[in-house]
C-alpha cells in the first residue's frame, strides 16, 4: 500500500449547495447505478458529484438525474 506525504482535498459542491462527497454514476435513463461494475473506464461523462442526502434521495425515490451539459 502506498503512503502519501500530503493529502489535498478537492472541494466540490452538490447541485443543492452542500459539500459533495459521492461520485454517483448515472445510467442512460438518468438513474443512479447501484449494481454491476464498480467503475466504468472512459465513462467520465456518466458521473456526477453529489452530497449524501441527494444520493440517498435519488436512490430511494428513483429520481431522474440530469448530468451537467445535458
Amino acid at each position: 500500500m502506498e503512503l502519501a506525504d500530503t493529502f489535498d482535498e478537492i472541494k466540490t459542491i452538490c447541485d443543492c449547495g452542500n459539500k459533495a462527497i459521492i461520485n454517483a454514476r448515472i445510467d442512460g435513463n438518468g438513474h443512479i447505478v447501484t449494481t454491476g461494475a464498480q467503475v466504468v473506464l472512459g465513462g467520465n461523462d456518466s458521473y456526477i458529484a453529489m452530497c449524501h442526502r441527494c444520493y440517498e434521495t435519488g436512490i430511494r425515490e428513483h429520481k431522474i438525474i440530469k448530468l451537467h451539459g445535458q
